[in-house]
């Protein structure tokens, strides 16, 4: 009856509790900190597809001739503007789509300078080619490239 008795008294020494908390504390911030880099991961290829989305609109609406204009595409750090014929700040008929908190357009390499990319009535084509970069904010090392080919594709 001792013996029993003693397998019961045994139990958890201070240190061992200690031990337990740390790693399962060390596992939660693997788990958590892995979560944190998929978000921001997604959130920069949510943005590369919401600007490729309004590239895609604006040669869609072109090549439809919609309201008889060209359409084109504003780029700045934390935007991209849908717009009719050129660009002027403050168009009440721009359309602005935002892009995530945590990321912003780094480089704009286009054909002629500008951060515009209008296309043309009838080919679908842009003299404004080149390279559009969006990067996290918290990370440069991770970016995203847009291309854009003079015969208005884009990927």
């Amino acid at each position: 009856m001792l013996k029993c008795y003693t397998i019961f008294m045994k139990g958890f020494s201070l240190l061992e509790f200690i031990a337990m908390f740390a790693i399962l504390f060390v596992i939660t911030a693997i788990v958590v900190g892995g979560f944190v880099m998929f978000k921001r991961g997604n959130e920069l290829t949510l943005a590369k597809e919401h600007t490729l989305s309004q590239l895609t609109e604006a040669k869609t609406r072109t090549l439809a001739a919609y309201q008889n204009a060209a359409w084109g595409t504003h780029m700045e750090t934390d935007r991209v503007i849908l717009f009719k014929g050129s660009f002027v700040s403050g168009n009440q008929e721009n359309e602005t789509a935002m892009l995530p908190t945590d990321v912003e357009i780094s480089s704009i390499a286009l054909n002629g300078g500008g951060s515009d990319v209008i296309i043309k009535r009838l080919t679908g084509s842009t003299d404004q080619y080149g390279t559009i970069t969006l990067r996290l904010k918290n990370d440069p090392a991770k970016t995203r490239t847009i291309t854009i080919e003079s015969n208005g594709n884009f990927y």
